[in-house]
């Protein structure tokens, strides 16, 4: 027995020295290599920063079928992470954009000088949810050495209303605008209510076009401006003083309101604006916040307006005419 193994195991070496004299390779097992596919990620590429605007493209892989995006003060997040009870990746997923290719945004009406986090929420294909990708970063602080000066125009007043326009020059940094009583402002004194200006907690950094509402008829006000430039400077503020006018008289909003109509009102949000004398001009509407939210030119004596992308509730309405001769508001209520 031991010597037919013995035979065996030389006729065995021998073959496997004639197989390797002709070249041959015997196989050799390997274990089975397998290839795990990445989880769903976004790279996040940050674009142009400037005071007010942030722009950052978003590239999923392969396995990302669809992600959200947002943009927010990491501490407003948790703060909202802790009112709700729910992680911040949930707000990004209530509040943020849905996606599902390669994209970029631009976002607008940042503060200057301010750290913000961007985020990205990946899912595959089914809907599963994966880690956030982030992005810290800081917009321009903004403004120069020289004076912060702030140009303030008032305009379109009636009994309770009155447009603000204040222009920052290339200065200014950041400035605080709004309106106050002639008789309020003697009673703090000049010095008290233009701190309060400053500290009233709500920092404009560009061109602020705003209709103030609810004001006193007949009533002498101050509109008042005051900012300071990127050395942290504040300059002298701008005063500009309006009275509002009365109920009665030309100055009736009623016979104002009299030469546009709008119909239907309410209305789902289109609707149609017409000037009863005829004229072309622009056509602004403001919120109940005095934000405008849409602006169109209409020509001649009616116009079709498609406000539809705007939320139920009551609106401003204001039209100029293109020579100045016109101007009247009324309010519009859109109930979808």
């Amino acid at each position: 027995m031991k010597k037919i193994t013995l035979l065996l195991f030389s006729l065995l070496f021998t073959l496997g020295l004639f197989a390797q004299n002709q070249g041959i390779v015997p196989r050799i097992p390997q274990n089975k290599v397998t290839t795990e596919r990445a989880d769903p990620a976004v790279g996040i590429t940050l674009g142009e920063v400037t005071t007010t605007t942030v722009e950052a493209s978003f590239t999923p892989n392969e396995t990302c079928a669809s992600y959200y995006i947002l943009m927010d003060e990491a501490s407003r997040m948790e703060m909202f992470a802790q009112m709700f009870g729910v992680p911040i990746q949930s707000l990004v997923h209530m509040w943020g954009i849905l996606k599902s290719e390669p994209y970029t945004h631009l976002w607008t009406e940042k503060f200057a000088a301010t750290e913000y986090t961007i985020y990205a929420s990946p899912m595959d294909a089914a809907g599963a949810i994966f880690p956030m990708q982030t992005l810290v970063l800081n917009t321009l602080s903004g403004g120069g050495s020289g004076v912060a000066a702030i140009d303030v125009q008032v305009s379109q007043i009636t009994a309770g209303s009155v447009r603000l326009i204040a222009t920052p020059n290339d200065q200014t940094s950041v400035f605080h605008d709004g309106l106050i009583t002639v008789a309020y402002y003697n009673e703090l004194g000049a010095e008290a209510a233009i701190d309060y200006f400053k500290n009233d907690g709500f920092p404009i950094y560009q061109t602020d076009d705003y209709v103030w509402t609810s004001l006193q008829p007949e009533t002498a006000y101050y509109a008042v401006a005051v900012g300071k430039n990127g050395d942290g400077v504040w300059a002298p503020a701008t005063i500009v003083e309006f009275t509002t006018l009365s109920f009665v008289g030309v100055a009736n909003p009623e016979a104002q309101q009299s030469s546009i109509s709008l119909f239907p009102s309410p209305s789902n949000g289109t609707f149609t604006f017409k000037s009863l004398q005829g004229n072309s001009g622009k056509l602004s509407i403001y919120n109940i916040n005095g934000q405008k939210v849409l602006e169109q030119v209409v020509t001649g004596s009616e116009s079709r307006i498609n406000a539809s992308d705007l939320a139920n509730g009551m609106y401003q309405v204001i039209f100029t005419s293109d020579n100045q001769t016109e101007t009247a508001s009324q309010k519009l209520i859109i109930s979808k």
